[in-house]
């Protein structure tokens, strides 16, 4: 056998080197793809343990949103029972305030009626010509307010007319414990010339200050009597309780339901004389029911102090005082003034009578 020259040899070692070489890489590619599948399983793994935890999670969540759900389904059902409930108790509620105003109502009708029957007793016994009267002690009394902001309605006063305080001295007088009457009215004039007519005991209104000059004329030609308007000094002192004060801000009271028919409780109408709470003196509706003709011209107080004063001496309005039927409280205090032309008849403008007096 011949020996194998250097070429061949040299050929056949490369080749086995190249052989040998592919194996080596073929093993290295080998473990390469076992250490990435072995990757891949582990990422697989990985994820599947993420998905199922994803779904439990959910699973949790949406056990735990139905549980939320049925209590909020069942709050709202409590809620509902305790809604109608609550319903049905005001609805309850409601009905015996309702009730309650109509037996409110029905007293004071009833009261207004005994007290329209003791006028026509008392009117059978005597007549309309007789006017009730209360006797005021004289004394001295701090007149008019210091002023301020008040509130009538919706809108802001400045109740400037009221003030200084002055200390006023007043002879004794006596006044009408009530104000004058529809029938007391008409037994003078021979008509009635009210809005609210057909309530005898009622106080006339739509009456003028010149209307009333003639009344007392005439009532005074019949009488003999000397009857005519309180000034406004004599009417505050009244209104306040003469010597009897108890500095009250309305006529007799703190409270303005117990001592005057006013817009919030006379039903927009007036009513009869007397079925209030009377004054410290005796004497009804000075705050309420009807506005009041005094004798005076308005005008402004003097700081000075006066005895016996008559108000200014000129003017173009003449004074009312005590509030009406249709006005806030504020203008039913004792302090409080109005005024008006004298030719004027209001629905709201009535009027008591003063005598010199005698106890």
């Amino acid at each position: 056998m011949k020996p194998m020259n250097i070429s061949c040899k040299c050929a056949l070692a490369l080749l086995f080197f190249v052989f040998f070489r592919l194996i080596s890489v073929g093993q290295a590619k080998k473990e390469q793809i076992v250490i990435l599948s072995n990757r891949i399983d582990s990422l697989n793994l990985v994820i599947k343990q993420q998905r199922n935890f994803s779904l439990e999670s959910i699973y949790l969540l949406n056990f735990k949103l139905d549980s939320i759900a049925k209590k909020l389904i069942a709050t709202e059902n409590g809620f509902e029972g305790l809604k109608s409930e609550l319903d049905q108790k005001i609805k309850e509620k409601e009905e015996l305030i309702l009730e309650n105003r109509k037996i409110e109502i029905e007293m004071i009708n009833l009261k207004e009626a005994n007290s329209r029957l003791l006028y026509k007793l008392d009117s059978m016994s005597k007549s309309d010509l007789d006017i009730e009267m209360v006797f005021v002690e004289g004394g001295a009394f701090q007149m008019g307010n210091k002023g301020g902001i008040i509130k009538v309605g919706n809108s802001l006063f400045d109740i400037i007319d009221e003030k200084p305080i002055h200390t006023v001295v007043i002879s004794s007088f006596s006044i009408g414990k009530f104000e004058v009457t529809q029938a007391q009215w008409r037994e003078v004039m021979g008509s009635n010339p009210s809005k609210f007519s057909g309530c005898d005991n009622c106080p006339v209104e739509t009456v003028s200050w010149n209307d009333v000059h003639q009344y007392i004329q005439k009532l005074n030609d019949q009488t003999g009597k000397n009857y005519r308007l309180p000034t406004e000094a004599e009417w505050e002192y009244a209104a306040k309780g003469g010597k009897d004060s108890r500095g009250y801000t309305y006529s007799g009271s703190n409270n303005v339901e117990t001592v005057a028919w006013y817009y919030a409780n006379s039903g927009s109408n007036t009513h009869s004389v007397g079925t209030k709470q009377a004054n410290e003196l005796g004497i009804y509706d000075m705050s309420g029911n009807v506005l009041e003709w005094c004798s005076d011209w308005y005008g402004v107080y003097g700081g000075s102090f006066q005895t016996n004063p008559a108000g200014a001496s000129l003017g173009e309005y003449r004074v009312l005082r005590g509030g009406t039927w249709c006005y806030d409280a504020q203008v039913c205090r004792a302090e409080c003034r109005s005024w008006s032309e004298p030719e004027y008849r209001g629905v709201f403008n009535g009027f008591r009578l003063v005598l010199p007096s005698n106890p």
